[in-house]
């Protein structure tokens, strides 16, 4: 669940990459990964419209972006 609302899955071929666009802002969103214990990935990516990309690994090894607002 996301906000309030459930995931839903859509079937088709794998992918190695999954992008998450959160609305918290970059200081919330690294307050909540390190209440978490999870670790942020290389260097941040600054991206389009005031946005920054964060990398993390989940617990299966898959590494996950997360774009959040500066």
């Amino acid at each position: 669940m996301i906000d309030g609302e459930d995931i839903t899955f859509i079937s088709g071929p794998p992918t190695h990459n999954l992008e998450i666009l959160v609305r918290d802002h970059q200081t919330d969103l690294r307050k909540h990964l390190r209440n978490n214990f999870i670790s942020i990935i290389d260097e941040p990516e600054m991206r389009f419209g005031h946005k920054i990309a964060f990398k993390i690994k989940d617990s299966e090894g898959n590494v996950i972006t997360l774009e959040a607002n500066q």
